[in-house]
């Protein structure tokens, strides 16, 4: 009789979870949307000396995608930046040729050194799968010494993810309080939590509380934007 009686609460325990983690689930990838889109890729784009030739080999892909990654690496060794972004991502994803990684990583390093910003985020998430943190957080201090919101924010997460010393500690407040500063919701909601829990002393926790309600809202906003998830690279505005 009890477990009959219990049995709707427990129902109703598992849609509010289910619900809680439906909605981190959009704001997250509406966060990961924004983050690509403050990445320099029209400038990229627009600047390649093989424009003419990327674009031809961007319209040979939806039919070829193999004959595509064969020009793209060709206009890649001729400095081509933005063939090079492709062409990491046609190896991380496994289009037009099998997947790999190592390949991969090849192109978005060489990418990265042309200036290209998307690269900066591609790289550091295959670092930050592999758990190679000290090469991830080498990746985002790139971004972050320019004061770039996403990779100050992804250079806080990974020195996160490290041992938690007073001055690291100390680094990823900065680096959350940087990124919250230039419009990033999700530096805004972490360093809310963090204020709250009294990471960074007692006395600032009522600063986490007002914090944390300003970035609850931010964030109903945001999940109400009509953004589109990223799933590889794109021109914004094009």
């Amino acid at each position: 009789m009890k477990r009959f009686l219990f049995r709707p609460f427990k129902w109703l325990g598992t849609k509010i979870d289910d619900d809680r983690r439906s909605y981190r689930r959009g704001l997250e990838e509406k966060l990961q949307s924004w983050r690509y889109a403050q990445t320099n890729d029209k400038e990229v784009y627009e600047r390649d000396p093989e424009l003419d030739a990327v674009k031809n080999a961007e319209l040979l892909a939806k039919n070829d995608p193999q004959a595509a990654l064969l020009q793209l690496c060709a206009l890649a060794e001729r400095g081509s930046v933005w063939s090079m972004l492709l062409a990491g991502w046609a190896y991380q994803s496994g289009n037009g040729v099998e997947a790999d990684q190592a390949q991969a990583e090849r192109w978005y390093r060489r990418a990265l050194e042309g200036g290209c910003q998307q690269a900066q985020l591609r790289l550091g998430y295959i670092y930050t799968a592999r758990g190679d943190l000290d090469r991830c957080e080498e990746v985002y201090q790139i971004g972050a010494g320019e004061h770039w919101a996403p990779a100050m924010y992804y250079l806080a997460r990974t020195k996160q993810s490290q041992p938690k010393t007073p001055e690291r500690l100390e680094e990823v407040r900065i680096l959350l309080e940087q990124a919250a500063g230039q419009g990033d919701v999700g530096a805004q909601l972490e360093l809310a939590h963090f204020l709250v829990r009294g990471r960074y002393g007692l006395h600032r926790i009522p600063a986490g509380i007002r914090l944390g309600l300003d970035a609850v809202k931010k964030a109903a906003a945001f999940v109400d934007r009509d953004t589109p998830p990223r799933d590889g690279p794109k021109v914004a505005a094009l």
